[in-house]
């Protein structure tokens, strides 16, 4: 490193040190060897907070850790102090890991001479040189990824996280770190003139984006200037001015992008404009596409084009299916009941944010019990005759439920030498608690050849008692 970004380096860290009373007389020969190694190594790797690259194959991804765990438990906070003014840039972004998670408050200011310094050390994933500052940001970043992680480890790492992204955002030039800290931002009231200058005089893309979550008035003759950027700008910001903006766009390839921006306006035309883009889809992937755009925009004008995804594609989620089973539940459960009962193949959505609720199948089933139950045992049938239903997952819904009518078809999948004896003893209790006669005799005849398999004596007790509580025996 030539003497320039040195001296900007040396400065700030002395500065430090006199600001914390710290009088640091030199590295003892332990941490003094620790640095030798993580120096000869050479490389920062990834996830040296986490104790899983301990037992990884690459040896000096392993050995890396190996030092720098010691480093961060016997080095102390004068010596690692020392360490951000070593030669080896590798050594320097070791130790201002070590001292984020040590909790060190002025690691903001370790962030910015890293920045200054635009040093550039090797590490485990990228070809090519990275910034010392970009490794040292995330290594804040992860610092609450320990093994031992506390509360106050993780409100240090936001709040350090934050403080890092504001320099990123009031910072004079471009970093690889801007787009992160504007990721971060969220519309934060008090960096909005910053964004705002990021967007109006570099034209980040980024910024033009995070402009939009404002919603102000003012940016919109700048967002309009955004070229196609401006469909993810009215997925933010879906104020009338743009809707001319995005019609160019209802001819081309469909994208997620335009189907955001148009869910965003949550009105009849943005309703019939999506059954428009639906029905030139012929991709499950765009399908799904547009479903996620739906839900995450939803509003009732959505609720036909739901149904539309449901009897055309099969496809649903938790979320979906409860908002149909609220805004019509008559109707719902025929379509629900339509849509289960025909031999399309099923394909269940799986959003980025998952629904926390019961999965679509349940709510189906319990919109059905309710509004349509002479067909519910009719539905599981058809759906457990699917190909690759896993059947503990219907035993579950039937034993907690009580449905009745499904004696024949579970019957049809009780084949106790290839599946699992607590499916075996639940196939069996609630066979028989249809107390039907041909069915009882069938179960144990069944039961009878499987004495035969090997595996009959590890499971030969909890089956013979299992059957003694409905008053039968095998003899």
């Amino acid at each position: 490193m030539n003497s320039a970004p040195l001296k900007v380096l040396v400065f700030p860290i002395l500065f430090i040190c006199f600001s914390l009373h710290i009088r640091a007389q030199g590295l003892t020969p332990a941490t003094q060897n620790l640095a030798n190694k993580l120096a000869a190594g050479n490389v920062m790797a990834p996830g040296t907070w986490d104790s899983r690259y301990a037992k990884g194959k690459d040896l000096i991804n392993r050995n890396q850790y190996v030092a720098y765990r010691a480093l961060c438990d016997s080095a102390d906070l004068s010596e690692l102090i020392l360490l951000l003014n070593h030669p080896n840039g590798v050594v320097k972004g070791y130790a201002g890991w070590a001292l984020a998670e040590r909790k060190y408050p002025a690691c903001d200011s370790i962030f910015k001479v890293f920045l200054e310094s635009e040093e550039k050390i090797h590490d485990a994933i990228n070809t090519e040189k990275v910034d010392l500052s970009v490794e040292f940001y995330f290594g804040v970043y992860y610092s609450n990824w320990k093994d031992d992680i506390t509360k106050e480890d993780t409100l240090f790492a936001l709040g350090m996280i934050k403080k890092l992204d504001s320099i990123m955002l009031y910072l004079h030039r471009p970093t690889l770190l801007l787009g992160i800290a504007l990721d971060h931002n969220n519309a934060d009231p008090a960096t909005y003139e910053q964004v705002r200058r990021w967007a109006l005089e570099n034209k980040n893309e980024k910024a033009i984006i995070e402009l939009a979550r404002y919603k102000k008035q003012e940016d919109i003759a700048i967002l309009k200037q955004s070229g196609k950027t401006i469909l993810q700008c009215a997925a933010l910001f879906p104020d009338e001015q743009f809707w001319p903006c995005l019609e160019p766009y209802f001819s081309q390839q469909k994208t997620p992008e335009l189907f955001n921006a148009v869910a965003a306006y949550k009105d009849q035309r943005s309703a019939n404009t999506l059954a428009s883009f639906y029905s030139q889809i012929n991709s499950i992937k765009l399908v799904e596409n547009l479903y996620e755009a739906i839900i995450t925009n939803y509003c009732p004008y959505y609720n036909n084009l739901l149904e539309m995804i449901w009897t055309k594609d099969k496809a649903i989620e938790g979320k979906g299916a409860t908002f149909l089973a609220k805004a019509d539940p008559q109707k719902a459960a025929t379509i629900f009941t339509k849509g289960l009962l025909n031999k399309k193949e099923f394909h269940y959505i799986y959003l980025k944010e998952r629904y926390p609720g019961k999965g679509a199948l349940y709510l189906m089933f319990d919109n059905i019990s309710v509004y349509n139950k002479q067909q519910l045992a009719e539905v599981i049938s058809s759906c457990l005759n699917e190909k690759g239903r896993v059947l503990s997952y219907f035993l579950d819904y039937i034993e907690a439920n009580n449905v009745e009518g499904l004696g024949n078809v579970l019957l049809n999948k009780f084949n106790p030498g290839h599946m699992p004896v607590g499916d075996i003893l639940r196939l069996i209790k609630i066979i028989l608690s249809y107390k039907e006669e041909q069915l009882s005799q069938e179960v144990i005849k069944i039961l009878k050849a499987y004495k035969q398999n090997r595996y009959w004596h590890n499971e030969e007790k909890n089956i013979l008692d299992l059957l003694k509580t409905f008053n039968m025996d095998l003899d």
